[in-house]
């Protein structure tokens, strides 16, 4: 059985190189190998990313993706959170807002918006 933890805490084994994430080239630090895991129906490739407030873990079901499309996948999806988040914040999307509306026999419906 991995222990995340324990590989993470491991200094050797770890790799540097430069990926282009969020529109601008950057230095990671990273582990990466090949386990297996039961809820996604067997080998995944796992990418521990060693970062300023200690590591993150990703992973793969696809064990031929590189490490380089793994956090450009992480990072685009990034963006994409950020973008609900401040449509939730900002404009108010997820929201709901009840309103009553008359139906001809003069009897309420709610309705929501």
């Amino acid at each position: 059985m991995i222990d995340l933890a324990k590989r993470g805490g491991q200094r050797r084994g770890w790799s540097s190189d430069t990926f282009d994430l969020y529109g601008e080239e950057v230095l990671k630090k990273y582990k990466t190998f090949l386990a297996t895991w039961r809820p996604a129906g067997g080998a995944i490739r796992v990418v521990l990313v060693d970062e300023p407030n200690g590591w993150w873990a990703y992973f793969c079901t696809d064990t031929s993706a590189s490490v380089a499309v793994i956090l450009g996948m992480v990072a685009d999806r990034f963006s994409l959170e950020i973008t609900f988040r401040e449509c939730k914040q900002i404009v108010g999307a997820g929201q709901q807002q009840v309103r009553l509306e008359r139906v001809m026999n003069g009897s309420s419906v709610a309705n929501v918006v």
